[in-house]
């Protein structure tokens, strides 16, 4: 179990912060959206990003709770024009540097959320972790609404079916 956990911090410590490197850490508080769960710590990051199609504020937040870990970003844009990237399940764990991907699951509908699951390692780790990679995207003809990606790892032990992918999922609450 050990080596388990030791991924599991090494992905909290570098995974969030791959995903905002230069983001400062911010009070959860002031975030658009929370991972509820009273046995969960939580690390927070924002930023505004910008590009030559507008500005956007990007979140982060990174919880770590008893069986398992979240690495959740939450972009809004803040200009009409910005069209968010769309992302597929798959690929938000291929940018999430895991390695020796197998196992993935059939596709998942969560509410609004693509998830599939899928046990890999991550980081140059020998300890393989069981996660859930998940997308709720902007429509594709609108840029106005958030999107929200992320993976949720636990232990390879621990199944990571529809019922339980829908109940780490309803944890994530936007405003």
């Amino acid at each position: 179990m050990r080596p388990i956990l030791l991924a599991l911090l090494a992905l909290a410590t570098h995974g969030g912060s791959a995903l905002a490197q230069d983001a400062p850490e911010v009070p959860c508080s002031e975030l658009h959206f929370r991972i509820a769960g009273e046995d969960l710590l939580s690390t927070c990051r924002a930023v505004e990003r910008q590009s030559v199609d507008g500005r956007w504020r990007e979140e982060v937040i990174v919880a770590r709770g008893i069986t398992g870990l979240f690495v959740v970003v939450r972009d809004t844009p803040i200009t009409t024009h910005v069209r968010m990237a769309r992302f597929s399940p798959r690929e938000i764990a291929q940018k999430m540097d895991f390695q020796d991907i197998e196992d993935w699951s059939a596709e998942m509908r969560v509410g609004n959320y693509r998830a599939h699951s899928f046990t890999g390692s991550w980081g140059g780790e020998a300890s393989r972790l069981r996660c859930l990679s998940f997308a709720q995207n902007s429509p594709a003809t609108s840029g106005t609404r958030a999107r929200v990606l992320g993976i949720y790892c636990t232990a390879p032990s621990n199944p990571l079916d529809e019922a339980i992918a829908t109940e780490l999922l309803e944890q994530i609450q936007v405003q």
